[in-house]
């Protein structure tokens, strides 16, 4: 077992690793200790539903290695800056969930991703890539840092996608296009591929990913146990032998978010 530190260096077989992260520490897991904690998260949750709560986010691989993708032109993609988190700190939508940590993200120093502006210079999209640069950076949020396990050196994550009303009002919706052109664009930097995790519950968002590449690859379930000491900290389980079969791909449009 080996822990991810600050310094570690994370293989790209990683990828397909289970982790258990409690806290600003994450676990790597071999499979003859994965197998046995899914099963005892599985009865725990059956058992006793008041003490157990769990959440379950599928995982995502997108591997930009398979094909070219090609940006829309009516796509700028413009870097995430200072003048858009002020702008987006004014926005009516700015008490959705997605901006509320982008902004939180962007704080913390995270200051990493694309946002779309229409001829108005209103945004349509935005999104927040992680890389592995990022990994010391995201074992430090206050909260929610065990859902990121360490990535590996040319890979990214595709992080809180948020799709405007404006965006959603234009024909065919926005999100799509945009998330071809940030493709394309990463691809050009040469990064072999990208993360992301959707709820389970979030078909429509499910269905999206999938649409553009996305393959699910295993399951995140984020377990708090009513119990002292463990109340205040989640346990994050990154499974890879819990993958559920592709959805069908037939969604046209996105409403509003990825999470």
């Amino acid at each position: 077992m080996n822990f991810a530190g600050t310094k570690q260096q994370v293989s790209a077989s990683a990828l397909a690793d289970d982790w258990l992260c409690v806290g600003s520490t994450c676990l790597r897991l071999p499979p003859v200790a994965a197998i046995p904690l899914n099963r005892l998260y599985r009865k725990l949750s059956s058992a006793d539903k008041q003490r157990v709560k769990h959440n379950v986010w599928i995982r995502y691989r997108l591997d930009l290695r398979d094909r070219t993708y090609l940006a829309p032109p009516s796509v700028t993609l413009t870097p995430l800056a200072q003048a858009h988190i002020e702008q987006l700190r004014t926005h009516p939508n700015s008490t959705r969930d997605q901006v509320a940590s982008g902004l939180r993200f962007w704080k913390h120093g995270l200051r990493e991703g694309f946002i779309w502006l229409d001829e108005d210079n209103e945004p349509l999209c935005f999104i927040w890539l992680f890389q592995a640069k990022h990994n010391a950076l995201l074992r430090t949020l206050p909260d929610w840092s065990g859902m990121y396990p360490p990535l590996p050196t040319g890979w990214a994550r595709f992080e809180n996608v948020f799709t405007f009303g404006r965006g959603l009002r234009r024909p065919g919706g926005a999100a799509t296009d945009f998330a071809y052109a940030v493709l394309a664009r990463l691809q050009q930097q040469s990064l072999k591929g990208l993360l992301t995790h959707v709820h389970i519950d979030n078909l429509m968002a499910r269905r999206w990913v999938e649409r553009i590449g996305f393959q699910p690859i295993g399951t995140t379930v984020r377990s708090q146990l009513d119990v002292p000491y463990l109340r205040h900290r989640p346990w994050f389980f990154h499974g890879s032998h819990t993958a559920p079969p592709p959805l069908a791909t037939t969604v046209r449009r996105v409403n509003a978010s990825v999470e």
